[in-house]
């Protein structure tokens, strides 16, 4: 087979487009070779091995972007990545530490990165356990009044005549029509000892109504008239499934309470290995002759 070989050439500035260029002047079409051979040359002592570094670092930054890993911070420091006199003397005589000192700067910038999502990470955390005392006693707030509910429902439910339940099927359509996208929440009848609510900002399309006693419980209604009064009704000879629903809610938030403290009890992180990359670093730069004077 034939083998074309592509020659990186130093004489001109190297951008890191200019590979994705160099690979389509011989992969374009009507290329009759069966098999191409890419070849990328280093030259030792040049500029290519830190014009590599900066395309593989930009690529990760590209894929943290892309899976939503990254930070602007991050991207500034790529974006900050330059050389002074001395870096490029050190790069120009091809000195061995380069290399040590390009892995160094790697596993820096990525602790770095870890560290700061870390950081946010328990942030985050924080913020959501002073929130969950409040949404712990609202819970148990529902949970009494849904228990009052169904004692009440219990002792009040009648059977409504035909006539009766197509009146207030009528009631709570109508109402749905009229008040869609109004602004204020509108009160259609009583059913069952329960206030019938038309919610504010309402669409026929996605439309529920409250359903309101010692609690007040949303019901989706559904676009069809017939079945309106029907979804109340399997609503309020279920209220024990609401009951348990409550209290499968108020034992998740407990539990993720106990899962935060634990979480943040843990005392992992980066900040050591950032300190010795850094002296280890600030050695290497030392050697090299590159190191910068606050």
């Amino acid at each position: 087979q034939d083998r074309l070989v592509a020659l990186h050439h130093i004489d001109v500035p190297w951008r890191p487009s200019d590979m994705i260029q160099r690979e389509g002047r011989i992969l374009r079409q009507g290329n009759t070779n069966e098999a191409v051979d890419v070849y990328r040359y280093i030259t030792e002592g040049s500029f290519d091995a830190y014009s590599w570094q900066l395309l593989e670092t930009k690529q990760k930054m590209i894929t943290d972007i892309l899976s939503g890993c990254v930070s602007v911070r991050d991207c500034n420091d790529v974006d900050d990545t330059v050389l002074d006199y001395a870096e490029v003397k050190a790069l120009a005589i091809g000195n061995p530490l380069i290399k040590e000192r390009v892995e160094k700067t790697n596993e820096l910038q990525r602790c770095i990165t870890l560290q700061r999502q870390l950081l946010e990470t328990r942030q985050n955390l924080e913020n959501e356990l002073f929130a969950i005392p409040a949404k712990i006693e609202h819970q148990k707030e529902m949970i009494e009044n849904c228990i009052k509910d169904i004692e009440y429902f219990e002792g009040c439910k009648k059977e409504y005549l035909p006539d009766e339940r197509k009146e207030v099927r009528e009631l709570i359509y109508n109402a749905i029509e009229e008040n869609e996208l109004s602004g204020t929440e509108t009160k259609v009848l009583t059913y069952q000892g329960f206030d019938i609510l038309i919610p504010s900002n309402i669409t026929k399309q996605k439309a529920f109504v409250y359903v309101k006693n010692f609690g007040k419980y949303a019901v989706e209604m559904g676009t069809a008239k017939s079945g309106m009064l029907v979804r109340i009704d399997n609503f309020l000879e279920n209220f024990e499934g609401h009951l348990e629903r409550l209290e499968v809610g108020l034992e998740k938030l407990k539990k993720r309470r106990i899962e935060i403290d634990e979480e943040l009890a843990k005392k992992e992180g980066y900040t050591e290995i950032i300190t010795v990359l850094k002296k280890e670093l600030a050695n290497i730069d030392k050697k090299l002759g590159v190191d910068k004077v606050e």
